[in-house]
């Protein structure tokens, strides 16, 4: 058999090389949604991207939703408008209302922001919306489900979902983890509440990504345990997502 020494590499799914090159077809494609002149129609393209790279990529049991968390018991408390929700199918049902969807937080896994230019600015804005999610409280838990370690930061089983921001471009991703410090330094308990509404990943396509280290779902290198937030700039902030949805599942995944 002949090899084309200039054919393209194929990248099989599952590496971190393929997740990365994902991530940079939607930030080309991001490009062409500059040139929408209405305000609505960019931010409907710029979740569309997002939400076919989710969708490529995710586990098929994962809908990728629009639409807001509402809490089933009182005091049916309500996220307000979501960009994207992910979903488990194999949860709650949801309600489908004039193309938006009314998530049960028993179904909502996450809530991701999308955000075309993640500066400081868009970023408050999201860490608002997250924290909106985190209010929310499920009033069921799976019957089964696998135990932590023991040191987690956050309960076991999870009872609240959990909050991702995606920037199709942004700031440093350093610049924007200060940010996210310097805005729970003003709690009175910074601590508390970052693990409590803090964002679970952050993520700049291309530029790496910033992750709660809850000691959870995602778990740091040695060494780094006492830190709160930790900055991967040169690793697939998709691989990171897809990694936290598959490890949920797996200790989560049986139907509430």
């Amino acid at each position: 058999m002949d090899i084309d020494p200039d054919a393209p590499t194929q990248m099989p799914p599952g590496t971190e090389a393929y997740y990365l090159a994902i991530e940079q077809t939607t930030r080309i494609e991001a490009e062409a949604v500059a040139h929408l002149g209405s305000t609505s129609a960019h931010g409907r393209a710029r979740e569309q991207l997002v939400t076919a790279m989710l969708e490529r990529t995710l586990p098929g049991r994962i809908e990728v939703e629009r639409g807001e968390v509402v809490m089933s018991v009182p005091p049916h408390l309500r996220s307000g408008e979501s960009d994207l929700v992910l979903v488990d199918s194999m949860g709650s049902a949801v309600r489908r209302i004039g193309g938006e969807t009314v998530v049960p937080v028993e179904a909502a896994i996450a809530v991701v922001e999308v955000k075309s230019n993640l500066t400081a600015e868009n970023l408050k804005k999201a860490l608002g919306q997250v924290a909106r999610v985190k209010a929310l409280r499920r009033s069921r838990q799976p019957l089964i489900f696998k135990d932590g370690r023991g040191d987690e930061r956050v309960p076991i089983p999870p009872d609240r979902p959990a909050g991702i921001i995606v920037g199709l471009r942004g700031w440093d991703i350093d610049r924007l983890g200060r940010v996210i410090v310097d805005e729970f330094a003003q709690s009175s308990a910074p601590s508390e509440e970052f693990f409590a509404s803090g964002p679970d990943l952050v993520v700049v396509l291309g530029g790496g990504f910033l992750y709660k280290n809850d000691r959870h779902l995602l778990r740091c290198e040695p060494g780094d345990e006492a830190k709160e937030l930790i900055s991967l700039k040169t690793r697939s902030g998709l691989m990171a997502i897809v990694q936290y949805v598959e490890e949920h599942l797996h200790r989560y995944g049986m139907a509430f």
